[in-house]
């Protein structure tokens, strides 16, 4: 089960969806609908994706949190009063990247499974075609 991502089907009526995972900022979160980056959206109250209108029936939605790696949220100062919040943050973000780190690897790990079963097939294929037929 994927940590940091959801798909849905839609129905061509559903305006909002669920975002079954955490984030930290609203930034985080890519929606695409059939691999098309969309913006025409806000988030409810409740953390959830609102659409703007509703995606096509059959239409594949695709939300993902993406956070960035490339700054820290929370930066500690010398003297300073770390708050709840903050140290949550702090553990929520590097959590956040490594959920999001392993549903890559499951990923990539799926995808090249798939490519090495049609490898094993053609392979087997040759050995068929230059044993037994000339």
């Amino acid at each position: 089960m994927a940590l940091s991502n959801v798909t849905y089907t839609a129905n061509g009526s559903t305006t909002i969806f669920v975002v079954a995972f955490g984030f930290l900022q609203e930034s985080h979160v890519t929606v695409t609908i059939d691999n098309v980056v969309t913006t025409a959206y806000t988030f409810t109250l409740d953390g959830n994706i609102e659409f703007t209108v509703a995606p096509p029936n059959q239409s594949v939605v695709y939300i993902t949190r993406d956070s960035d790696i490339s700054q820290i949220l929370v930066a500690y100062g010398d003297g300073s009063n770390l708050s709840q919040e903050d140290l949550n943050n702090d553990a929520n973000q590097s959590i956040f990247l490594q959920q999001e780190t392993r549903d890559k690897i499951t990923t990539i790990n799926a995808d090249n499974s798939a490519v090495v079963g049609r490898v094993d097939t053609n392979e087997a294929a040759i050995v068929v075609n230059t044993d037994g037929i000339a």
